[in-house]
């Protein structure tokens, strides 16, 4: 038994060594930045810089949703990387992706707290982008209002220190005041 495991181990990794001499492209290492790159791909944009804001977080989504919690943090840092101006919209994904069922998870066999699984989040985000700091926390807090406390201290800001972004009526960070932003449209009763 242990010596079919060696034979077999030991061909895959001929394998592989003759494929990384031969400048072979292998699949063995695979990074977030190319997963989220081929699913921005399969979304139908050319590239990641060429992918609509919706393209982009779609693919981020559907990625990051099949990794592991304590492997999201390093998806959003890739993600943020790659588009900067998407970090709020980024952070919002990954706290809806990795969001623990009444905020508790099992990870390694222990029960997280929220500000285990969404600290690392907020920081790699930050780390990432420090000039979106003030919009990834806003965006982080307007997901997930109940670990306002958590998502501060992974920041290390405090709530009076928080710019509010109160000249967009268009902004959909602590609401709207625009109708027309609002899923389903206006209707009135001159219209059908």
């Amino acid at each position: 038994m242990k010596t079919n495991y060696f034979y077999r181990h030991l061909t895959y990794s001929i394998l592989l060594a003759i494929g990384l001499s031969l400048g072979m492209p292998t699949a063995a290492v695979a990074t977030p930045s190319g997963e989220i790159s081929r699913a921005v791909s399969a979304g139908g944009a050319s590239d990641v810089k060429h992918a609509t804001p919706e393209q982009f977080i779609r693919a981020f989504t559907a990625v990051t949703a099949r990794v592991k919690e304590k492997q999201v943090p390093s998806y959003v840092s890739a993600a943020v990387a790659m588009r900067p101006e998407l970090a709020p919209q980024i952070v919002v994904a990954a706290i809806n992706v990795a969001r623990p069922i009444k905020d508790k998870v099992v990870v390694d066999k222990q029960i997280a707290e929220p500000c285990e699984w969404i600290d690392p989040i907020i920081r790699a985000a930050i780390a990432a982008a420090p000039n979106e700091k003030d919009a990834i926390v806003r965006a982080a807090i307007a997901a997930d209002p109940w670990a306002k406390e958590c998502i501060l201290a992974a920041a290390g800001i405090k709530e009076t220190e928080l710019v509010m972004d109160v000249g967009n009526i268009n902004s959909t960070t602590f609401g709207t005041i625009n109708p027309a932003n609002i899923v389903g449209g206006v209707q009135s009763e001159s219209q059908p």
